[in-house]
């Protein structure tokens, strides 16, 4: 049986048909990280936070170990300019969600787009697990 490689064509108002470059660059990438985080990845998210001296500042690595970017020079890249925009407060103690705006498709242009899904997912996954730690260690300070 050949190998087919399928194509997607579109046509444009004059009837022309042409290449749809934006959805051949978006399949490129595997479709295991089109759906955001599973339950492996926060785990590998967690025991690789736990390794760290600064367990609740995340670092280039985290987005690396974590596939929310392909190579480590894009996930230093993805990483200044989170802190750039402050989704990361400075030297990664915290995360800002709020601070994701409708431009932040625009802002990480540099990653492809499922990868920004996934580090949208990774940082509010982040931003709950802090949440819950603080939590759990005022309880734990003052039980009552």
């Amino acid at each position: 049986m050949p190998f087919r490689v399928y194509v997607e064509v579109n046509r444009s108002g004059n009837h022309e048909l042409k290449f749809n470059w934006e959805k051949q660059r978006t399949r490129r990438i595997p479709s295991e990280f089109a759906d955001g985080l599973s339950l492996a990845d926060k785990d590998l998210l967690f025991d690789f936070q736990i390794g760290l001296t600064e367990f609740k500042n995340l670092s280039p690595s985290t987005l690396y170990i974590t596939n929310c970017a392909l190579q480590e020079k894009d996930a230093k890249k993805v990483f200044e300019r989170l802190l750039q925009i402050g989704v990361i407060t400075d030297g990664g103690e915290g995360v800002n969600t709020k601070a994701i705006g409708r431009n932040f498709v625009n802002q990480l242009a540099m990653i492809p787009k499922c990868l920004q899904k996934r580090t949208v997912c990774l940082l509010f996954e982040w931003e709950e697990e802090l949440a819950r730690s603080v939590f759990n260690f005022c309880h734990s300070e003052h039980p009552s």
